[in-house]
């Protein structure tokens, strides 16, 4: 039809409106693709994602009787610094019980990483999953500097130990886990919390932490681990030779023949290098 209006030069309006209805139909079809259209958005067209601001203490009403002080099975606790996924200890919950924080990736699922790790934790910590500091399409995510995110975690800590009735472990008394992006986290909150933590597992994340940094900062202890066929397992293993030559206790733990992700063996593969970081300190 359009071939036949553009010869014949008297027929314009006829051409202009077969060519309207075109382009409109066109557009739907577009439209009705979603995100599958061919032609991609503009990076600067991405929304940003939603930043929360970690919440003052008072505003947490930390200091108030604790909701439970007694924790028996794993429950989400609701703070303004996001949810908590929380796992007692096998032993039983103490006043000062020790946690291992475990720190999602990025759009990651909270939960899931929490479930895919908490049972390498030893049998006298608590383990918390708190939920990043910003929204992203499909779950939660890190944003911010190392003060930013160590603020975020030092609201979700509180704010937890508040609902739990326990009390702060001291120093170097708690263990920081970080998988993937959480594992850029829970480095950058090592260095930003000077003898906050023991040690630390960082997981599937292509980082090389300075052995000077950790060791002023109160870390001694290190696992880094990935799966064999993830392309972050090659710089890990580095990342350990460098540490040991520094000064640092490092152990890399392969998480099997599996690429970038948490097996469902984690748990397994991890419990023994997890009680070689936790013995650090001669807290537990």
């Amino acid at each position: 039809m359009l071939a036949r209006a553009l010869r014949r030069p008297l027929e314009w309006p006829g051409f202009v409106f077969v060519l309207a209805v075109a382009i409109v139909a066109v557009g739907a079809s577009v439209r009705g693709r979603g995100g599958d259209s061919p032609v991609p958005a503009l990076a600067s067209e991405d929304p940003a994602p939603e930043v929360r601001v970690p919440p003052k203490a008072e505003e947490e009403g930390i200091g108030a009787a604790p909701a439970k002080p007694l924790l028996r099975e794993r429950a989400v606790v609701d703070t303004r610094a996001g949810a908590v996924v929380v796992v007692p200890p096998r032993a039983g919950l103490l006043t000062r019980s020790p946690m291992m924080t475990v720190l999602h990736g990025a759009c990651s699922d909270v939960v899931w990483t929490c479930n895919q790790t908490a049972g390498a934790a030893t049998a006298d910590l608590v383990v918390t999953c708190p939920t990043g500091n910003a929204i992203c399409d499909g779950g939660a995510d890190w944003v911010g500097d190392g003060e930013v995110k160590a603020s975020w975690l030092d609201a979700a800590d509180a704010a937890t130990r508040a609902h739990l009735g326990l009390e702060d472990a001291g120093p170097g008394g708690d263990v920081l886990v970080g998988f993937s992006r959480g594992a850029f986290v829970a480095r950058d909150v090592a260095y930003a919390r000077p003898g906050r933590y023991r040690g630390l597992v960082l997981i599937g994340a292509a980082l090389s932490p300075e052995p000077a940094l950790l060791r002023a900062n109160g870390i001694r202890r290190v696992v880094l681990a990935a799966g064999d066929h993830d392309g972050a397992a090659p710089t890990m293993r580095a990342a350990r030779d460098k540490l040991v030559r520094g000064g640092v206790e490092a152990r890399f733990v392969s998480l099997g023949p599996v690429y970038h992700t948490l097996p469902d063996d984690t748990a397994s593969r991890l419990s023994d290098s997890l009680r070689w970081v936790a013995a650090d300190g001669g807290v537990l």
